[in-house]
């Protein structure tokens, strides 16, 4: 019974023997980076991570004796990696302190030196061992970094578009109201644009649009907003800034403007109108004060700014 007993347990032992021998070929044959781990060792790592990380073999990666921690680039959120320049941690407490839902990491290639985002996936096996798979999304990531940037930036000009700035301007309003403070809108617009796209063409008309944007950015704050809310009409939100304040940069932003040199135009000018917050006001009826202003500054011979302050007139 006991010799019997015994053959039992080495047959089972040839097997696990067989099974770990089967999951290295196919770890080895696997595209995305694989490691197996205990709660203190680095047990296997297929061709695929030694690769990635320089190692010539599997000995010379074992050897170093590391937590896998060790890799990740620290402190660049979301993937935040507090523990990568210890030696020795225990495997299983750190990846429980990763987010449970997308266990995202950013690592560095050591062959071509890019950075990738990576999705940690873990499968239990026998023995209290793990097996981590270092699975690679960063050209997932990067094509969803730029579907939301032209979610939400203009094509043309490159500033943020309408629909981003409708969405941040009733958080910043609600802000604003909590801390009674004002915030201002300036709305302008180029003047006589469809007289510059009939005489310089379309392609002229875009460069001034784009030379425009890329004046003003440089002119305004980080807190600012900037944004191409239609055709050749602007807008800006200015958190706690009245309209004085909001009048001091409307000033600039015309003379910067007028002095705009673009191939072959003479003369570039824009209209302003203004308009600062109210505690009842949302943003129709903020908007629309800052509209008929600046429908005034058109009334009033353009190149203009029109508010609820006296008026900044042409050539003045």
């Amino acid at each position: 019974m006991i010799d019997t007993l015994t053959s039992d347990i080495d047959i089972v032992k040839q097997d696990v023997a067989h099974l770990e021998t089967t999951l290295k070929i196919v770890m080895d044959n696997s595209p995305t980076q694989m490691i197996i781990v205990d709660a203190y060792r680095n047990i296997h790592a297929n061709k695929a991570f030694l690769n990635f990380f320089g190692f010539d073999s599997l000995e010379a990666f074992l050897e170093r004796r590391e937590c896998i921690a060790s890799y990740f680039i620290k402190g660049e959120a979301p993937f935040e990696s507090e523990h990568n320049t210890i030696k020795r941690i225990n495997h299983f407490e750190y990846i429980e302190q990763l987010d449970r839902e997308n266990r995202l990491i950013l690592i560095e290639n050591k062959t071509s030196r890019v950075n990738h985002i990576m999705q940690i996936k873990v499968d239990e096996l026998p023995n209290d061992r793990k097996l981590l798979s270092l699975i690679d999304i960063s050209e997932l990531e990067k094509e969803a970094s730029e579907q939301n940037y032209l979610l939400s930036h203009d094509r043309l000009t490159g500033i943020h578009n309408r629909h981003y700035f409708e969405e941040l301007f009733h958080h910043t309003h609600a802000l604003a109201q909590r801390e009674g403070k004002t915030l201002s809108l300036i709305l302008f617009d180029v003047d006589d644009f469809k007289k510059v796209n009939d005489t310089y063409g379309h392609l002229k008309g875009d460069k001034v649009l784009k030379t425009l944007a890329q004046k003003v950015v440089n002119l305004i704050r980080k807190s600012d907003t900037f944004a191409r809310w239609g055709g050749e009409e602007f807008i800006l939100m200015l958190p706690q800034t009245d309209i004085e304040e909001a009048s001091i940069l409307a000033s600039k932003l015309r003379e910067a403007i007028r002095n705009l040199t673009i191939d072959g135009i003479v003369q570039v000018t824009s209209s302003f109108g203004l308009a600062s917050s109210l505690p009842s006001d949302t943003l129709e009826t903020l908007f629309a004060r800052a509209d008929k202003a600046l429908y005034r500054a058109k009334e009033n011979g353009k190149d203009c700014i029109e508010g609820t302050i006296p008026v900044k007139r042409r050539h003045a």
